[in-house]
C-alpha cells in the first residue's frame, strides 16, 4: 500500500476487541508512544494497560479504591498521570509508563477531576467539579496549585494545549471557553458560545485551527486564526 492509499485508509477500518474485564466504561485513553496505552474505566476504577498498540490488555487493577478513571495524560519521560471521579476526587501518578501508580490524594475538596493536560515543560493543568476549579503543577504532577474557581462556573470540562503557553478550557453551566496565555496561570473568559451550556470536548488540530463539542445542541465550533 503506497503513503496516500495508507492516509485514505486511516481510520476508516475497525475491530472488535470485546468488553475488557468487565467494565462497562472506557471513560479515559491516552498513548504514551512505543505502543504502551492506556485506558481508564468504571465501575472498577481501574487502569488498563496494552503494550502492543491496543491489540491486547493488561488489567492493573482498582486504583485506591476509586471508581472511575476520568482522564489520563502522558507527559514524556515515562511520566504519566490520572484523575479519578466522585468519591475521589484524586490525581494519580505513574513515573515507569503506567505499569504501577503513586496516590496524590484528594485535590482542594474537589470530587471529580475530570481532564488534564500538559502544556510542556512539566506543567500541567487539571480542572475540577464540583467548584469548577482549575488546578496547575509545575513539577511534572508531583505537587498542585489551586488556582481557584473560574467565573463562576462549577465545571471545568475539557482543556487543551494550543502551544506557547496557549491553554483553552470548557466550562458548563455556562458553555463558556476560558483562554490562558500564561501556561495556565490567569484566564481571560471569552462568554458562552452560540448558546451551548456545556463545552464537552476541545482538540487542537494544529495551524490555529480548534474544535469544540457541545451540549445541549450537540454542535462542533470551530475557531481558526484566518
Amino acid at each position: 500500500m503506497n503513503n496516500q492509499a495508507f492516509i485514505e485508509e486511516l481510520g476508516t477500518r475497525w475491530t472488535d476487541l470485546g468488553q475488557q474485564f468487565s467494565q462497562s466504561q472506557i471513560l479515559s485513553l491516552c498513548c504514551l508512544g512505543s505502543g504502551i496505552t492506556l485506558a481508564g474505566t468504571y465501575p472498577g476504577g481501574k487502569i488498563l494497560r496494552s503494550t502492543n498498540g491496543g491489540a491486547t490488555w493488561a488489567d492493573l487493577g482498582r486504583q485506591f479504591g476509586q471508581v472511575n478513571i476520568l482522564s489520563l495524560c502522558y507527559l514524556g519521560n515515562g511520566i504519566a498521570l490520572a484523575g479519578t471521579g466522585e468519591p475521589g476526587g484524586k490525581i494519580l501518578r505513574s513515573t515507569d509508563y503506567g505499569a504501577t501508580w503513586t496516590d496524590l490524594g484528594q485535590q482542594f475538596g474537589q470530587a471529580n477531576i475530570l481532564s488534564l493536560c500538559h502544556l510542556g515543560n512539566g506543567i500541567v493543568l487539571a480542572v475540577t467539579y464540583p467548584d469548577g476549579k482549575i488546578l496547575c503543577s509545575t513539577n511534572g504532577g508531583a505537587t498542585w496549585t489551586d488556582l481557584g474557581q473560574q467565573f463562576g462556573q462549577v465545571n471545568i470540562l475539557s482543556l487543551c494545549c494550543l502551544g506557547n503557553g496557549i491553554a483553552l478550557a470548557g466550562t458548563y453551566p455556562g458553555g463558556k471557553i476560558l483562554r490562558s496565555t500564561t501556561y495556565g496561570v490567569t484566564w481571560t473568559d471569552l462568554g458562552q458560545q452560540f448558546g451551548q451550556m456545556n463545552i464537552l470536548s476541545l482538540c487542537h488540530l494544529g495551524n490555529g485551527i480548534v474544535l469544540a463539542g457541545t451540549y445541549p445542541d450537540g454542535k462542533i465550533l470551530r475557531s481558526h486564526v484566518v
